[in-house]
């Protein structure tokens, strides 16, 4: 089975109405092209410009989340989900703390979903998806985060695309 189909499998077990709101209604972006980095693993390119390290993704993400998420942090809304590779770095390096990823693209997020098995994060307890939603659809999950600090995290490439719907 192609990672395409395992994780349509598990998002469709975990969020019934993805079939109908984001499989029927959107196609994998022809924009996003999915290729190796130098270590081996998925990298994309869009528009002519990596969303991850075009060496080591998983590295880069690691580091990233390690400076820029604070160990204080409640609860984590990631702008932009590419590949994963934040997400998972989260996951990993900030036990215990919710994530709600937010991409604007549905295109983009079918599309990522053939360059890797995504099951550790579509099959957490910690993870919300809102794919294609209205910009202020982010109103209806925070009261169920915990209190305190909820940092946002910006996946700065998909940032700078969808500029304005975040601005938003």
């Amino acid at each position: 089975m192609s990672f395409y189909q395992e994780n349509i499998d598990i998002l469709c077990s975990k969020y019934p109405a993805f079939k109908e709101d984001i499989l029927d209604r959107f196609t994998k972006s022809p924009d996003m092209i999915i290729s190796d980095s130098r270590s081996g693993l998925p990298t994309a390119v869009i528009d002519g410009k990596f969303i991850h390290s075009n060496h080591e993704p998983i590295k880069e993400a690691e580091k990233l989340v390690a400076s820029e998420i604070s160990h204080k942090s409640t609860a984590c809304i990631i702008e932009g989900f590419g590949l994963g590779y934040y997400v998972e770095a989260i996951l990993k390096l900030r036990p215990g703390i919710p994530v709600i990823i937010v991409e604007p693209s549905a295109e983009r997020f079918l599309k990522s979903l053939e360059a890797r098995n995504l099951s550790y994060i579509f099959t957490s307890p910690l993870v919300s998806l809102l794919i294609a939603n209205k910009s202020d659809s982010i109103r209806l999950l925070l009261p169920g985060l915990p209190r305190g600090c909820i940092q946002l995290f910006k996946h700065r490439s998909l940032y700078e695309l969808d500029y304005e719907y975040y601005k938003e």
